[in-house]
């Protein structure tokens, strides 16, 4: 029993490991032969705990190097918005606004570095948190559907 708790203990800190996150963890998780549905939860619970915690923390981090420096950290009206990553980023989020980095963030660039893209270009709050939640959710049922079938059928052939 212990063994088990210690085990989605691990699964809830790799899930909210930056780059190792859901896509790695639940089909590690139910590989070694925990219950599907718990590391599906515990994988979810452990991804956007991060996230509410980046967004959170974001602000105050700006507001305090803001009173500290005199200039906000992040500025996306200065001219180093016009080139670059950033650039990039913008017109990402231009032409498929923070529903499309959500729902593509998870799988091709993590969801922790989705949130901070989306962040850094200035998109509201409670838009990130909804969307990347949502996104986070359906990723985790599908990769746990998909990691439950794929292994089983594994399974199947020994």
């Amino acid at each position: 029993m212990w063994e088990d708790i210690l085990l989605y203990l691990t699964i809830l800190v790799l899930a909210a490991t930056p780059w190792i996150e859901i896509l790695v963890v639940i089909p590690f998780g139910i590989g070694i032969g925990l219950n599907p549905v718990l590391v599906g939860l515990v994988s979810f619970v452990g991804n956007v705990i991060p996230i509410y915690l980046i967004v959170v923390g974001f602000e105050r981090l700006n507001a305090w190097w803001a009173r500290r420096r005199g200039h906000f950290l992040v500025n996306p009206s200065d001219d180093s918005w016009q080139s670059g990553r950033r650039a990039r980023a913008m017109g990402v989020l231009r032409k498929y606004g923070v529903p499309g980095m959500a729902l593509a963030g998870p799988i091709l660039i993590g969801a922790h570095l989705a949130a901070v893209i989306t962040l850094l270009v200035k998109a509201p709050r409670h838009q990130i948190i909804s969307w990347m939640s949502g996104s986070l959710a359906l990723w985790t049922l599908v990769i746990t559907i998909g990691s439950w079938a794929g292994i089983g059928w594994l399974t199947s052939l020994w």
